[in-house]
């Protein structure tokens, strides 16, 4: 097929784009195909490649490749404007995009896109929970951080109030004892919210609400929620599904790719250690110790270091920097679930 030709049908199909309103454009896709010399087969040829594209694009956004899925959803969409799906999947694209970039520019593509989507299908659930995700999400970043800081601030002022009111801080020689300052979890009672920070300065925030488990990270979120009693499902703010965590018994759990068929990583449980391999076999795991009141990382029976003060398995993990932050973010979350 004449590939000018192509270019020049898409090239009078954005001139009427811009000529109407889209909502009132009702153009006849296989009339300007044969004005520009085009066959009924050259233009079935478009019509399958536009398919390709479709499909290429949800694999891209499954593997969180915004800007390749953005590039071929805008191609498919000029190919086709009044097509449902290419316009919900432009909505997930740009929501994607905002969610790793959180640049407003992108908020507003993802945010026309989903109303449009909605406008075409009334049923389209992703659009109509991504175009709430998307809009609130600055405002519940904002309520989370409030939250914390409140808890932080009061913490802290009652503290400072006990040692001034305290019999021994008044005409004693003794200095307060000095404590190591330690990354310890912040709770809200309403929320049930925890902070972690490594020391890398990684910080992720976790939210149990109920049966869901929310991860908020560098603007990125990312939801668990329990399917079954030895099933969790996670998926990112649009609704794609990024990894499946599955849990026989109270030895441990496992997290797979989203289809449940590829171990990315194997927990076993066992008292005051835990191992964290990615094979079946536990072979050269990462081990987790807790002992009087620290906690030793270590893989192949090197130490990786020393955690003083702590004893949470949960933030331990967050020490494991060679593990790739969403996946690492879920073990997280498993393991606060367990309380440990």
């Amino acid at each position: 097929m004449d590939n000018e030709r192509v270019d020049a049908y898409i090239k009078e199909m954005m001139r009427l784009k811009e000529r109407r309103e889209r909502e009132n454009q009702k153009s006849d896709l296989k009339e300007i195909a044969r004005e520009l010399g085009m066959s009924d087969d050259d233009f079935e040829a478009v019509e399958e490649e536009r398919k390709k594209m479709l499909e290429s694009a949800k694999g891209l956004l499954n593997h969180q490749q915004s800007d390749d899925a953005i590039a071929l959803l805008e191609t498919a969409y000029n190919l086709e404007p009044d097509d449902a799906e290419t316009i919900s999947l432009l909505a997930q694209a740009y929501g994607m995009k905002y969610i790793q970039t959180n640049i407003p520019s992108y908020k507003k593509k993802s945010e026309e896109f989903a109303s449009l989507a909605i406008l075409k299908n009334p049923q389209d659930q992703k659009a109509m929970e991504l175009l709430r995700s998307v809009r609130y999400k600055p405002k519940k970043e904002l309520q989370l951080g409030k939250i914390v800081g409140l808890v932080v601030f009061l913490a802290v002022l009652g503290l400072l109030g006990y040692w001034i009111m305290s019999p021994s801080s008044k005409g004693s020689n003794n200095t307060p004892a000095k404590t190591e300052q330690t990354l310890q979890p912040n709770y809200s009672n309403t929320n049930n919210i925890v902070s972690y920070t490594n020391a890398n300065g990684e910080s992720a925030t976790f939210e149990r609400a109920g049966s869901e488990m929310i991860i908020h990270y560098e603007g990125t979120l990312l939801k668990g929620k329990t399917k079954s009693a030895e099933k969790n499902k996670y998926t990112d703010a649009q609704g794609t599904n990024i990894a499946e965590v599955k849990a026989k018994d109270s030895d441990g759990f496992k997290v797979r790719t989203p289809d449940g068929q590829t171990l990315l990583w194997k927990i076993k449980l066992a008292g005051d250690k835990i191992k964290i391999s990615n094979n079946e076999e536990n072979r050269n795991p990462y081990e987790i110790k807790r002992k009087e009141n620290k906690i030793k990382i270590s893989k192949n029976d090197v130490e990786i270091t020393e955690l003083k003060g702590k004893d949470k398995f949960s933030e331990a993990v967050m020490y494991l920097t060679d593990i790739p932050k969403p996946q690492r973010y879920i073990i997280v979350a498993e393991l606060l679930m367990r309380n440990l």
